[in-house]
């Protein structure tokens, strides 16, 4: 088995939305995640605060950007035979119903191997 990262990129409810529709969003999420874990793929995995502090050696930057989209939004870690298969289980991603995106990595396998 191989272990892949899904980054979420973008795809935040608004906070403007409705309440009834927020809810909606977030039982989507429920029943997306319940579904990976039944499919006993899921590792782990939390959305991520807005605020992005960028440090470029002795450069900090505290800036929240205006849009979103383009930033990590949160994570999950999953395990599963293939990329194609991780790339299936990203289908009925809630992510998707506001415009964001799923980026799929494969994680470097943390086995050292002796020479």
């Amino acid at each position: 088995m191989k272990e892949f990262i899904f980054l979420f990129l973008g795809g935040n409810a608004s906070e403007s939305m409705p309440e009834e529709d927020r809810d909606k969003h977030q039982e989507a999420w429920d029943q997306w995640m319940d579904m990976l874990e039944d499919e006993g793929v899921l590792i782990d995995g939390l959305p991520i605060e807005d605020e992005i502090v960028t440090v470029d050696g002795d450069q900090v930057d505290r800036s929240v950007p205006e849009n979103m989209n383009d930033e990590v939004t949160g994570y999950l870690i999953l395990e599963t035979e293939s990329i194609e298969k991780a790339i299936e289980l990203t289908k009925g991603c809630p992510i998707f119903e506001y415009n964001g995106r799923v980026q799929v990595r494969q994680l470097m396998s943390s086995d050292i191997e002796d020479d």
